[in-house]
């Protein structure tokens, strides 16, 4: 994957949740992005960087500089989250064969921005973080993220089922 712009966190929930958790639970912008994506493709749920922002919100968006981006060990996991992402997601009308080459192929041109592919579920986790974290403050909001990660790892989400985890346990 070649990385060549910064990644753009636009919005409010963006910029509050930065806020809460950079420092405070997490090293870096980074790191929550890096959870984030986690999350969206576990629910495989993606929202446009465009619908984050409100058109009246006007606060510069946060950024996580491709200079951070591109050492090694957070390029390899974001490759790898590239590639179990083309070959789960539903966002994107590929044949098999396709997500394959994408994935698996270097040389292969993926029709679509991969950093942006991937904000896009950054964006829909953090949502979904920013739910279960309610207005939680300092310890009880590491424990509503370790239940949150807990719930979500144990009992999975079937799309298909139309079933959601209740996120009023967090609360």
């Amino acid at each position: 994957m070649q990385i060549t712009s910064d990644v753009t966190l636009k919005g409010p929930v963006w910029a509050e949740m930065l806020d809460r958790l950079v420092e405070e639970v997490f090293a870096t912008n980074w790191d929550v992005y890096a959870l984030c994506i986690s999350i969206g493709m576990m629910y495989d749920g993606q929202i446009d960087s465009d619908d984050m922002a409100p058109h009246d919100y006007t606060e510069n968006p946060r950024y996580i500089p491709r200079n951070v981006l591109i050492n090694g060990e957070r390029k390899g996991l974001l490759e790898f989250m590239l590639q179990a992402a083309l070959i789960t997601t539903k966002h994107v009308d590929l044949s098999e064969e396709k997500r394959l080459e994408y994935a698996f192929n270097d040389n292969a041109e993926i029709p679509f921005k991969p950093l942006q592919f991937l904000t896009n579920f950054a964006n829909y986790g953090i949502t979904k973080l920013k739910d279960a974290l309610g207005d939680a403050s300092d310890v009880e909001m590491l424990e509503r993220i370790m239940t949150f990660l807990s719930d979500t790892y144990e009992n999975g989400y079937d799309p298909t089922s139309g079933l959601d985890l209740d996120l009023d346990d967090f609360v």
